[in-house]
């Protein structure tokens, strides 16, 4: 009879111990990697979206102090006006003794990026001679869909300062709007 404790003439071991992984544990580590990567870039991309939409609000508020510049140092009236389809803006010139209702030339175009919109209720107006807003208070809105907060760009006072805030909740750097768009 055979001892249970050889084979062959060979004694028997028993591993007690692995080296290396399985083929089931490698697949769940790689699908715990992939959620938590999937995790990070959803993040990432709102983050840059919303990023990107601040910059834009920021350039807006330059361009309507480029705007009343443009007014005070031609004396003539300037407009900025946004687009139809909501894709962009235009800073123009106005006809003197017109209500900007025809434009001498185009200072400066802006065709804005990707999904970004921009919605005014009517155009910023400065009159001239001393660069003064026709409306007391105006204000656009910059909307983009992967953007977690739409931004707001208002002149509040006829003196044409013009500031940038978040709609709903602060956005890294900017302050909530006391009103929505």
């Amino acid at each position: 009879m055979r001892s249970l404790s050889s084979h062959r003439g060979r004694p028997c071991h028993r591993r007690t111990s692995q080296a290396g992984l399985t083929l089931i544990e490698l697949a769940i580590t790689a699908v715990v990697v992939v959620v938590v990567v999937l995790a990070a870039t959803a993040g990432l991309r709102s983050f840059q979206a919303q990023q990107r939409l601040q910059g834009l609000a920021q350039n807006l508020v330059a361009d309507l102090q480029l705007a009343r510049a443009s007014s005070l140092g031609t004396a003539q009236a300037v407009v900025l006006r946004t687009s139809n389809d909501g894709r962009g803006y235009r800073i123009l010139r106005c006809d003197p003794g017109t209500s900007c209702a025809l434009a001498v030339d185009t200072i400066r175009s802006v065709d804005l990026p990707g999904e970004v919109s921009i919605t005014a209720g009517r155009a910023f107006e400065f009159n001239a001679p001393r660069a003064i807003m026709a409306q007391a208070s105006q204000s656009a809105c910059l909307n983009a869909p992967a953007a977690p907060n739409t931004l707001k760009v208002s002149i509040d006072n006829s003196l044409g300062k013009a500031a940038a805030c978040s709609v709903g909740t602060a956005s890294s750097g900017l302050p909530v709007c006391s009103s929505g768009c």
